[in-house]
């Protein structure tokens, strides 16, 4: 898994893609942001339930709830949700919704390392992983005392800085840019966005 708190960033920002024009008001609105923070984490739930209920079977992490079709049918409940049943928010809402949900799974093959991600269920249960890590590594427990340490873990630390440098600069570049200059934010948010990248192939591959 990437951090929740790199998955939320993530999230946010692959829902602001389409935020052109007309568009930008309602993507950019708290509703919308809220769903696709929500969409974003979701998946790790399944480590909350597991530690809460251990169902028999379960896999602790990285299940079905990491696949491709849970996230599509998680964005589509919150699409009839946030467009109050279809009247708001036209072809571009379940889109925008759909590109949040999506980035967990994405998030979690591009760390490169931990149980693979079963992006095909429930056609199959293979899971994959990127060859090369290009998400921080992030840490997790099968107790709650234990997630409250990895927190402060330096490990931990160092993976939540990377990530606010690999997305915090896009969300800047989506909030600020404009059409008259848009080059001169994206550009330079781009570049710092890449570099984090390549700091963080450098330092866990």
């Amino acid at each position: 898994m990437a951090s929740v708190l790199g998955h939320a960033l993530a999230g946010v920002a692959a829902s602001r893609v389409p935020a052109q024009g007309e568009r930008r008001k309602m993507l950019f609105s708290p509703e919308v942001t809220i769903a696709a923070l929500a969409l974003a984490v979701a998946p790790d739930l399944d480590i909350v339930i597991w530690i809460l209920f251990k169902p028999a079977g379960m896999n602790p992490h990285r299940g079905a709830s990491h696949s491709i079709a849970i996230a599509l049918a998680l964005a589509a409940v919150a699409w009839l949700v946030v467009s109050r049943g279809g009247k708001r928010g036209g072809a571009v809402l379940p889109l925008t919704l759909g590109l949040a949900a999506l980035t967990h799974p994405l998030l979690d093959y591009l760390m490169g390392c931990g149980p693979p991600v079963p992006l095909l269920w429930p056609l199959t249960d293979r899971g994959w992983l990127s060859p090369v890590q290009l998400i921080p590594t992030a840490y997790y427990s099968r107790t709650l005392s234990g997630i409250a340490s990895i927190v402060l873990d330096p490990r931990s630390i160092r993976g939540f800085i990377l990530e606010i440098m690999i997305f915090a600069p896009l969300l800047a570049a989506q909030k600020y840019s404009t059409p008259r200059a848009r080059l001169t934010w994206w550009l330079p948010c781009a570049l710092l966005s890449l570099f984090a990248v390549f700091a963080v192939y450098l330092i866990y591959n």
